[in-house]
């Protein structure tokens, strides 16, 4: 596979929204690779008998796809993926797509095994330019990468990275110790009263803001600090105290010890507010030696 700027995992809403986002920027040379054999995501798999969206379809909509023609207030998963597929094709994204590419790891030359593989349902994006990546399984013995990804400069995933503790990213889009990795659909950012997609796309725009800063200062990689990650989640969850969610009842927002890692307590407004704007203050930047020469 060519190198590319960015490598996306994953093609339901939020992989889709972020390939759309990067050619409205001027980013073209990206890659999507889909495990299964179309776009679509979560309502591609879930086909059982009554599916549908508990958010008005209305609000169930990239603004920049609005859908007049919903034929129902709630539509059902049928509907919902024709819209996704209407998107993909709409703004020609399926040259970009390779369908059967089952990612088992990515991985930066100096973090090897950066992220482990998401759910299958769950779609990631990731960009390099400079440094190889290649998908390896975490306990691969014989080397070779099941599906090999482009040489990555920044990545983003709609899915956070697997582990035995709740992750904590900062604003649900980056992590600790896993340089340039965005994530959509993460930590803290569940709504419980709103459309996803209003979230989604606030984590697009702040994705594809990190991509370009990545590229057009010629990155090696972009780390969030520590104490900014730590400092955004100790807020998030104090203001979490005060909801029905961490009320004592069991659910399964909650771990089993008691931690949200799931609901975004606040507005979408505020949500968004929080990720309109990419503070370089809270990361750590490293140079490639070209730009440091």
């Amino acid at each position: 596979m060519r190198d590319l700027s960015v490598l996306i995992i994953g093609a339901g809403f939020s992989g889709l929204g972020t390939a759309v986002a990067l050619r409205r920027e001027g980013i073209d040379d990206f890659a999507v690779l889909v495990r299964a054999d179309d776009v679509g995501g979560t309502w591609r798999d879930h086909t059982c008998p009554g599916a549908a969206c508990d958010i008005p379809s209305l609000l169930y909509s990239f603004s920049f796809a609005p859908n007049p023609g919903w034929s129902r207030t709630y539509s059902g998963s049928t509907e919902i993926l024709a819209y996704i597929r209407r998107i993909a094709d709409a703004h020609d994204l399926r040259r970009h797509i390779t369908f059967g590419a089952d990612v088992t790891g990515l991985g930066l030359p100096t973090h090897p095994r950066w992220v482990c593989p998401p759910p299958e349902s769950a779609p990631a994006t990731a960009s390099n330019t400079k440094s190889t990546a290649s998908c390896s399984p975490p306990d691969s013995t014989s080397g070779k990468p099941e599906h090999p990804s482009p040489s990555p400069a920044a990545a983003a995933a709609t899915s956070p990275p697997n582990g035995t503790a709740a992750p904590r990213p900062t604003r649900a889009s980056t992590s600790r110790a896993y340089p340039n990795l965005f994530i959509t659909a993460g930590p803290d950012s569940g709504p419980g009263h709103n459309s996803l997609l209003v979230y989604s796309e606030a984590q697009i725009n702040y994705i594809v803001h990190g991509i370009r800063t990545i590229l057009h200062r010629n990155l090696a990689t972009l780390d969030v600090k520590k104490n900014a990650q730590d400092t955004y989640n100790r807020r998030i969850q104090h203001r979490l105290t005060r909801t029905t969610w961490n009320s004592g009842c069991s659910s399964w927002y909650l771990t089993a010890d008691g931690f949200n890692a799931t609901m975004y307590p606040g507005f979408a407004t505020r949500y968004k507010r929080q990720l309109d704007h990419l503070d370089l203050d809270h990361y750590y930047l490293s140079h490639t030696p070209a730009a440091e020469a």
